[in-house]
């Protein structure tokens, strides 16, 4: 049963190590733990380890790499050309922006969606509207 009528003793709140490979604080030496010394096959389960192999083989482990780089693909920059201020717009949108819009493009399924957000994608981008975002800087 909880008594209500006393409190908790008081500690300090143990700080979570900081993970792998980042410094615990500036200037420290990065901090290394046990498990990046080893592979990822000895840490995962073996369901994890088919999923892992599944997404290797059929691509989509990779899928957005392009996508983490802000590599623009052809059809998108052939889009961004043709309308008036959308390249420059473009190149002004932020780097987050950019990359949720080009992973929205890279996800379409079908031809004809990723066409037509390709399309939306510049007709905004000529307006200086960032496509698929449902907050827009200066408006409420």
């Amino acid at each position: 049963m909880l008594r209500l009528d006393r409190q908790r003793p008081s500690q300090p709140r143990r700080r979570p190590l900081p993970a792998a490979g980042y410094p615990a604080k500036a200037g420290q030496p990065l901090v290394q733990s046990k498990q990046a010394a080893h592979p990822a096959a000895e840490r995962l389960a073996p369901a994890g380890l088919a999923a892992v192999t599944d997404a290797k083989a059929d691509g989509s482990w990779t899928a957005l790499d392009a996508v983490e780089e802000l590599v623009e693909p052809e059809d998108l920059g052939a889009a961004l050309d043709a309308e008036p201020d959308a390249r420059a717009n473009w190149d002004g949108f932020q780097g987050s922006t950019k990359r949720a819009i080009l992973e929205w493009i890279i996800a379409a399924k079908r031809p004809p969606t990723r066409a037509s957000r390709v399309a939306e994608t510049a007709r905004l981008a000529a307006q200086s509207i960032r496509a698929n975002q449902w907050r827009q800087p200066g408006r409420p």
